[in-house]
């Protein structure tokens, strides 16, 4: 699924899979924010972040993206592979 795809989604705000109340919801105004909106909004908010790592190929521009917000203090990455 590509990220224009996954921004054309709704949220169902009643469906039991939905992790935030209703009440913290704007109306149609919910999204999935990329790991860029969500590190610049830590950062501005002075928040360390911890970032799980799912799947080959994720590392690298993680990691890029990190640097090139100066976030590398503020960051954390994990991953857990089952093999």
């Amino acid at each position: 699924m590509t990220y224009a795809e996954v921004q054309g989604m709704k949220f169902d705000k009643f469906g039991s899979e939905f992790a935030c109340h209703p009440s913290r919801m704007e109306e149609d105004g919910a999204f999935i924010p990329t790991l860029e909106q969500v590190l610049a909004q830590a950062k501005e908010m002075k928040y360390d972040v911890t970032i799980e790592l799912k799947g080959p190929g994720t590392a690298e521009p993680s990691l890029e993206l990190v640097e090139r917000l100066d976030m590398v203090d503020n960051v954390v990455f994990s991953s857990f592979s089952h093999d």
